[in-house]
């Protein structure tokens, strides 16, 4: 059996250790902080959950009134189908 030659590294093996290098210290140091606390202690007070249900009901309202001057979707199911325009069927 012939041993494996050791030899200096590709250029592109540098670059990819490298760049696994960059990943995985950037996503460590987006992680939580030592100091940092459960999302579930973080709750809001009945004077918050009201604030946020009077803005959400305002942005709802001035949603529905751009939809409603936008007029209704447009239904693309009522076209004719793929194989009667003699294309094939898409497999998924």
């Amino acid at each position: 059996m012939s041993r494996i030659k050791r030899g200096r590294p590709s250029p592109g093996l540098v670059v990819g250790v490298l760049a696994l290098v960059a990943a995985l210290a950037g996503t460590a140091f987006a992680g939580p902080g030592p100091g940092a606390t459960d999302a579930a202690q973080h709750k809001l007070t009945s004077a918050q959950k009201k604030q946020v249900n009077k803005i959400a009901k305002k942005k709802g309202k001035k949603e529905a009134k751009k939809l409603d001057k936008k007029g209704p979707p447009i239904n693309t199911a009522s076209g004719p189908s793929a194989e009667a325009v003699g294309l094939p069927p898409v497999l998924c």
